[in-house]
């Protein structure tokens, strides 16, 4: 395992056996431990409410942000870098190329946890998101796990139609999404062969296919991991919409042949 740049004094010693004990728990199995993975993008300091809502918990061998820079957050005195800040001794930095799928692989590396949880840097956890995480880990240990989404920073009753719509594509189609918070055994991730690097877009959208394709069960956890509404309230509601609906199909369509057509294998 490469070394990750370790944002405090302390490293994490919390696992998931912590996890459990949180929610008044006993579960002792081999395969109880969590690490956490958020892709941040330059300049982006969504993530902070993300840690946050993580510190709160006690969820997570360790939580590792990658990117090619240190993660930065903004304050009333300018801008101020992770590792200066005492609060997110659990915490670590991974420097990675930039790019999604580069930043995720790149980070499993800095990892030594038995799970995978990859988060969106504007995702939102409750404690039901890690109880119900828990659950879903020990009632299947061999599934790619993903959550329901609810937006949580708008109140545009058209959204209520996009969370519908996600849990209809994820339980129905088998397509979840990355921004539903994935959770996978670091075996299985490593069978698949992790993220597509050379793909264009939809990199979590192809893994799922190709956890399909190995034969790994998805499992939606019951519960609702938290969102950000940016791209709709910046670019439009019905433009958003139709393009994601679009770049989903038109990647989805090769894929099921590939995985259910005459010639697959």
């Amino acid at each position: 395992m490469q070394q990750a740049v370790i944002l405090s004094q302390a490293a994490v010693k919390n696992d998931f056996q912590g996890a459990v004990k949180f929610f008044g728990r006993s579960m002792n199995k081999p395969f109880a431990s969590i690490s956490i993975i958020i892709p941040v993008a330059p300049e982006d300091d969504s993530w902070v409410q993300l840690a946050e809502d993580l510190r709160g918990l006690s969820i997570g061998r360790e939580i590792v942000i990658a990117g090619p820079k240190p993660p930065m957050h903004k304050t009333g005195d300018g801008n101020k870098n992770i590792a200066s800040d005492s609060e997110t001794r659990r915490f670590a930095w991974a420097r990675t190329p930039q790019g999604r799928a580069k930043q995720m692989n790149q980070a499993v590396k800095h990892t030594s946890g038995t799970y995978l949880w990859f988060l969106h840097a504007d995702s939102r956890v409750s404690s039901a998101c890690a109880h119900h995480l828990a659950l879903a880990i020990e009632r299947k240990p061999e599934a790619l796990h993903f959550f329901d989404l609810k937006f949580h920073d708008t109140i545009n009753p058209l959204l209520k139609i996009n969370e519908l719509g996600v849990r209809l594509r994820s339980h129905f189609l088998n397509m979840p999404f990355g921004d539903q918070g994935f959770c996978i055994s670091r075996a299985l991730f490593d069978q698949v062969g992790g993220f597509d690097e050379t793909a264009a877009y939809g990199e979590d959208h192809l893994f799922v296919w190709n956890c399909v394709r190995k034969g790994i069960n998805l499992h939606g956890v019951d519960a609702a991991l938290g969102t950000s509404a940016r791209k709709y309230s910046n670019n439009g509601w019905l433009k958003t919409t139709i393009m994601h609906q679009y770049l989903t199909y038109k990647q989805a369509l090769p894929e099921f042949l590939k995985t259910y057509g005459p010639f697959a294998p």
